[in-house]
């Protein structure tokens, strides 16, 4: 691609050949009377229309498929401001309700006024033939609609934010987005935008907040408990709190003490006395914890089978798996008979999922369907494989969707259309977070008998709260914790060293044969060869493995060792680049035919079609593993 200097256009847009309305992407047809011909613009030109007058900065390429096009760096409206100007924009479709022939009659009855009648004066419109009030009244809310989008999306690009912020906001405040925004720019760093609150510190400088303003430290305070929620916590103690937005804000106690009182008084914290501390809560957070614990509680009353109707169902599935269960598994089972909400837990190799394909078969005998989950893709994926039923995640299970108005996750599934079974198992709880554990419990109707299946000693969700860890130490329910290593994989040191390490011991290094290998390298450069290496060949050939079944784990995201290294340079050896094989540049990666992807964001309203069979579906989730087999390389521009 050959990029030229950096030149100033003008011109009408003629047509457009591809428009993303969420990214603001766009490809369109303009006629310049600089260059006297039409030509291709490529780039970031939210809500532009037929018809439009638009001046674009931007560069010359020429794209190896489509020839030469104009990539567009930045873009501007250029108004109306003559007769045949509006006629031109409205008889482009910019205004629903107005096409070319109504154009043309608005413009010949209001002149250079028309935009102005068109927002302001709905019952002036109606005397152009064939508009009525009704009519004239929807013209002027998608005028209005589009005018205040128009304007919010310039000011957020003239400040150098990401496009996404402007339709966000739209969604949400509608026509006062802009006075919304002005009025607070740290909504940015909210959960909402999720913004670095750098970002929105310049933007609040520019607007004239700055200092121990009152927005601004309500914000920073915001900032502290919303950026703590990722570290996993639910609350900050006061003083910590005080502390943390000190530093940030640069400003004294005294005013964030004033803060802390604004907003328990306006209920967006709590305050509640913990072990003699003064934790400070999120709202939503301390809410959701207290309907967690309520709705846990409601369900671990349900008593539905006594003893004797247990023991006789679980020896009816003993009879038709043909399996003798351990005494603890026994109990497991014994336990999903008879209570409302149990926990299974114990680690690697000691038979929770025999314990769960049991329960399945339990439920069967009982008459009673079951829905099985899990967090994550992955965990999902693993656990229909191995219990030979359909499994989904939690989120598809819930239906998960975006909210109307503010764009996060909403449920389908909720107290008032509750999930249609008598018993859900939830495997990898420990992965649940607060807020994924309360939408679950929100959907599950009295009487459903729910079985949290995790191991305690693994790390806690990355959300906020220690759900599993948390349920097992209230008491409410039983916990069954299976400790046994079972013959089959006493063998495997990886199961043998993660038992040595959750008794506190160190893993055995020296053993090296079986499934567990250690190899000492001492600079992160031998390291990452190493790995390419092990990928590449080693371990393929020791076990038989294929390649893009090999998964590499990393302690970090950053540095020579970290995943971003090492997958460039498992890229490189598993799937090099070749004359044929089409690739995209994605911010400051490659992705190319034939890569290995993993989802690492909720996509609810992504459409996705099953190769080899007809099954459609909505949403992608966090955790989800694809292969890259076709890129559409059509509107590229690099």
């Amino acid at each position: 691609m050959e990029l030229l200097d950096t030149i100033l256009l003008n011109g009408t847009v003629q047509s457009l050949i591809y428009q993303n309305e969420e990214s603001g992407y766009t490809v369109l047809r303009l006629y310049s009377p600089e260059t006297s011909m039409e030509i291709t613009a490529v780039g970031c030109m939210p809500f532009v229309t037929r018809g439009e007058t638009v001046e674009l900065k931007g560069t010359w390429t020429t794209h190896a498929s489509y020839g030469e096009q104009f990539l567009v760096s930045e873009f501007s409206r250029v108004y109306p401001g003559n007769e045949a100007e509006i006629t031109s924009f409205l008889s482009g479709g910019a205004v629903k309700g107005i096409g070319p022939k109504t154009a043309e009659n608005i413009v010949k009855r209001f002149g250079n006024d028309s935009l102005l009648i068109i927002a302001t004066d709905p019952e002036a419109l109606t005397k152009v033939k064939g508009i009525t009030l009704e009519k004239a009244k929807r013209i002027r809310e998608d005028f209005n609609r589009r005018a205040s989008l128009s304007a919010l999306t310039d000011f957020i690009l003239a400040n150098s934010l990401p496009l996404y912020i402007a339709f966000r906001l739209y969604r949400h405040f509608g026509d006062f987005a802009m006075d919304e925004l002005k009025k607070n720019p740290y909504l940015i760093c909210g959960p909402l935008f999720g913004e670095d609150f750098g970002s929105a510190e310049r933007l609040a400088a520019s607007l004239g907040i700055y200092g121990d303003d009152a927005v601004r430290v309500d914000a920073g305070i915001l900032y502290e408990l919303y950026f703590n929620l990722q570290n996993g916590h639910t609350f900050i103690p006061r003083e910590k709190l005080a502390a943390a937005v000190c530093g940030l804000l640069g400003v004294e106690g005294e005013s964030v003490e004033y803060g802390v009182r604004r907003l328990e008084e306006s209920g967006e914290i709590v305050i509640e006395e913990i072990c003699r501390e003064e934790a400070v809560y999120l709202s939503e957070i301390r809410n959701a914890e207290c309907r967690v614990a309520s709705k846990i509680r409601e369900l671990s009353r349900e008593y539905a089978a006594r003893g004797a109707s247990a023991e006789r169902a679980v020896e009816r599935v003993e009879e038709k798996t043909g399996i003798r269960y351990a005494n603890a598994q026994k109990d497991a089972l014994y336990a999903c008979a008879r209570y409302g909400v149990t926990v299974l837990t114990g680690g690697p190799g000691t038979g929770k999922t025999t314990a769960v394909r049991g329960m399945l078969e339990l439920y069967d005998i009982l008459k009673i369907e079951t829905f099985l989950c899990a967090p994550t893709g992955r965990a999902a994926k693993r656990l229909s494989e191995l219990c030979q039923k359909e499994a989904s995640t939690v989120h598809r299970l819930l239906e998960a969707g975006y909210g109307q108005r503010d764009g996060q996750t909403s449920f389908m599934r909720n107290e008032n259309n509750t999930l249609q079974c008598g018993a859900v198992i939830v495997d990898e709880a420990s992965m649940l977070d607060v807020f994924l554990a309360d939408a679950l419990l929100s959907a599950v109707k009295p009487g459903t008998r729910l079985i949290f299946v995790g191991d305690a000693d693994q790390l806690p969700s990355v959300g906020p709260g220690n759900f599993l860890r948390d349920l097992i130490a209230s008491g409410l329910s039983p916990v069954i914790k299976l400790g046994e290593i079972f013959r089959q994989v006493k063998t495997s040191e990886i199961i043998l060293n993660a038992h040595r390490i959750n008794r506190g011991e160190l893993p055995d290094l020296d053993k090296n044969c079986g499934d567990f290998f250690f190899i000492n390298r001492r600079s992160p450069a031998g390291l990452s060869d190493t790995v390419s290496e092990l990928c590449s060949g080693r371990i393929t050939e020791a076990f038989g493995i294929a390649g893009g079944d090999i998964q590499v784990i990393c302690p970090s995201r950053i540095g020579s060792s970290g995943t971003v290294a090492i997958n460039a340079s498992l890229q490189e050896v598993m799937n090099p680049q070749e004359s044929g094989k089409a690739e995209v540049r994605v911010g400051n990666f490659t992705l190319r035919e034939g890569d290995r992807v993993l989802q690492t964001r909720n996509n609810y309203d992504l459409l996705w079609h099953r190769v080899g069979s007809n099954e459609i579906g909505t949403g992608i989730y966090n955790g989800d593993i694809g292969k890259i087999v076709k890129i559409d390389i059509r509107f590229q521009t690099a």
